[in-house]
């Protein structure tokens, strides 16, 4: 799972602060925080 988040965050990270990037990479946060507490929730 680290691997993976370490990908998003490279990913996430190389888009601009600004305007429908800096939305899509807000949704990309919490998209992704909402899948590892789930994956957490189920162990």
């Amino acid at each position: 799972m680290k691997n993976s988040m370490k990908g998003l965050n490279d990913c996430l990270s190389a888009l601009p602060s600004e305007g429908n990037s800096a939305a899509f990479k807000e949704f990309g946060w919490r998209f992704a925080n909402i899948i590892s507490q789930t994956c957490g929730a189920r162990r």
